[in-house]
């Protein structure tokens, strides 16, 4: 039973961190650990009788890949004994490919999870095989990845699954002695089986000025059947899952191919070319291009619209939409706007849960008005709790109390807008943005003249050359 759950900012974060350097600098004090733990994203879970455990992402394990990611966990009980958990979870190759992609979610994970207590000399945990994720609105065998408590052969040992296997030692049968079993908790403090009875209940949205998120939680338990005093591999309560954040090159990476005739495809390289063309007019509009997949996972576009003398196109953010690709014309410059990124919140806000993860805005634009080169931007999200609090925070200025929702985007967009000058290079309006949304949890990119790569622009700290590109692999 789930007390609380949220990701802690500010005094609470620190205080959780430096417990965990001071845990870790004395569990490895003599061991060759070369992972990095990402302090910047702290998920605390406290169930009903006062456990708490405390998830971080863990970055660069040698052992990470594109199907294996870890958590490393906190265990404080009531007593305030402190132990150290590191879950291993592996997807397996099926979902780990479709989820890079954005074509699933943690709400269909299949693979296994391999738990180990760092926290004592030995580890017990070596001897527990991995274990079965199971997601309750699908407990059967078949799709889900699950078993079947009344048919002990269920479960696909080529999936990773361990239906049928129990853990040596412990207990009799044939059903597995763990089971894992993940739910989703909602910042309001609800709790629902599946991302969409979380998503329907207004999870995930904003409501009334007030942006709820989803937390996938894990709980243990064990089967009837075993027989087991103590886990000793695993943190009392329940656990939250901080999954890694998906690569966008990887989706952008598609938007450079062409491949006509494959639904499946994109096929945006085109028309972002198309696009540039556009934009490569001087003209006093917009076009516009906004992005689709239906449930099949079939891509399309809608058609190109035209925006009116010195006005912007309107983005469509609901049903099967999930981002944009525009163009600005002479009278702005070749950088988004702050409604651009108003607008990208949107997409993710109104898209299906499966289109979520690719939630994208596309922007082709003039160097200068004199210039024949155009350049082309890309913004995705990378943190969506962050990104929310940064659109909130512009849009509830205490200037602007008495402004209706839409007075507020105006006066943020103008307010950024304010910012750019008539001198600056590309650069300059490269580190504009950057400077202005840091920490907002999104990132910018920019497609080489060809459309066949794409660069993540970070800033490098150096006045000199302020933006560091880096090429997607």
């Amino acid at each position: 039973m789930i007390g609380s759950s949220k990701y802690l900012v500010g005094r609470e974060a620190r205080e959780i961190e430096t417990i965990l350097k001071q845990q870790l600098s004395s569990l490895f004090r003599n061991k060759d650990e070369s992972f990095i733990v990402d302090y910047a994203k702290i998920l605390e879970v406290i169930d009903s009788v006062g456990i708490k455990n405390y998830t971080l992402l863990i970055k660069n394990h040698p052992e990470d890949d594109y199907k294996t990611f870890h958590n490393l966990i906190l265990n404080v009980k009531p007593t305030n004994e402190l132990h150290v958990y590191l879950n291993k979870y592996m997807l397996n190759e099926e979902f780990a490919v479709a989820y890079n992609q954005g074509l699933e979610n943690l709400e269909t994970l299949r693979g296994r999870v391999k738990p180990k207590d760092i926290s004592i000399g030995i580890n017990p945990c070596d001897e527990i095989p991995p274990l079965t994720i199971i997601n309750p609105s699908n407990p059967g065998g078949g799709d889900g990845g699950g078993f079947d408590p009344g048919d002990p052969g269920s479960g696909n040992p080529s999936d990773g699954n361990i239906g049928g296997v129990p853990i040596p030692g412990v207990g009799g049968g044939s059903n597995p002695c763990i089971v894992v079993t993940l739910t989703y908790e909602c910042s309001c403090g609800r709790a629902y089986l599946t991302l969409s009875d979380l998503y329907g209940a207004g999870c995930g949205k904003e409501v009334e000025g007030v942006v709820y998120y989803a937390i996938p939680v894990m709980s243990y338990s064990l089967a009837a059947t075993c027989r087991m005093e103590s886990i000793p591999c695993f943190g009392d309560g329940n656990i939250g899952v901080v999954p890694p954040v998906k690569d966008p090159c990887i989706q952008l990476k598609s938007f450079t191919v062409m491949d006509e005739g494959n639904p499946k495809s994109t096929n945006l390289k085109d028309k972002i070319g198309e696009v540039k063309q556009f934009a490569a007019q001087n003209l006093p509009h917009e076009v516009m291009y906004n992005l689709m997949k239906d449930n099949s996972g079939n891509y399309a576009t809608d058609n190109l619209a035209i925006s009116a003398t010195s006005t912007s196109a309107k983005p469509k953010t609901t049903g099967y939409f999930y981002g944009g690709l525009h163009s600005h014309g002479f009278n702005l410059y070749p950088m988004f706007s702050w409604q651009d990124v108003y607008y990208l919140k949107k997409y993710y806000d109104g898209a299906s849960n499966q289109n979520k993860p690719e939630a994208t805005i596309i922007v082709a634009g003039k160097e200068c008005l004199t210039c024949e080169n155009v350049v082309v931007y890309a913004l995705k999200i990378d943190d969506m709790n962050a990104f929310n609090t940064k659109i909130n925070n512009d849009l509830n200025n205490p200037r602007t109390n008495n402004f209706t929702l839409q007075q507020k985007i105006d006066d943020a967009n103008q307010q950024f807008f304010k910012k750019f000058t008539l001198d600056m290079d590309t650069q300059d309006l490269e580190k504009l943005f950057l400077d202005n949304f840091s920490n907002a949890g999104i990132s910018i990119y920019k497609a080489n003249d060809e459309l066949t790569n794409w660069e993540k622009l970070t800033l490098s700290g150096n006045p000199i050359a302020p933006v560091t590109n880096t090429p997607c692999n």
